[in-house]
């Protein structure tokens, strides 16, 4: 399926609305979408959540596909959101957020989201797709990942989907690899 307009389950947006109490914005849904999350502000395609302030409790199924917009050069949809998120939620512009995304964890856009707590579910998260009204499930697993000070309440809700995680490790500084004719600094 080439299409983004992929909508979340009633049951994960209950249990988000748990931990969240209130879903103050939802940067990439629609009409349609917001019928199930009930979001106090949604951005659509049209509006294009990337250029509006973020803020409150967010709660955010960003669109899978690549950009085609010349600024972006065809980045990943899915980071461009997850970059955003992640710097809004650190600027102290939103309280708490949860992001359903894929667990492409191995990808540059994921490794950041290793610093908050992660849900993977122990089954495929299936989604509804408003045209066919069909539910489809990623190709790749997903994962919830919670942004905020309450991590006891996440673990105590989304624990019904799947294992909680946590990275408890620091990253280790990268190693560069030396080339013919070039010299280590030995000091």
């Amino acid at each position: 399926m080439s299409n983004n307009e992929w909508y979340t389950k009633p049951r994960y947006i209950e249990a988000a609305r748990q931990v969240l109490g209130t879903i103050d914005l939802d940067p990439a849904s629609s009409a349609a979408a917001n019928q199930i999350v009930k979001a106090t502000r949604y951005y659509t395609l049209e509006d294009d959540g990337l250029q509006h302030p973020w803020h409150g409790n967010v709660w955010l199924n960003p669109p899978y596909g690549r950009t085609v917009n010349q600024k972006a050069r065809h980045q990943s949809m899915i980071r461009l959101f997850t970059d955003k998120l992640i710097k809004s939620y650190e600027q102290g512009h939103i309280t708490q957020a949860i992001i359903l995304a894929t667990t492409e964890v191995n990808a540059q856009w994921f490794y950041p989201l290793w610093s908050y707590t992660v849900c993977i579910p122990d089954h495929r998260v299936h989604f509804i797709v408003q045209e066919t009204l069909h539910k489809y499930c990623q190709m790749f697993g997903t994962c919830f990942v919670y942004l905020g000070q309450d991590d006891t309440k996440f673990i105590e809700v989304f624990s019904q989907f799947g294992r909680i995680v946590k990275a408890v490790d620091a990253p280790k500084p990268k190693t560069s690899t030396l080339h013919l004719w070039e010299e280590e600094d030995i000091a």
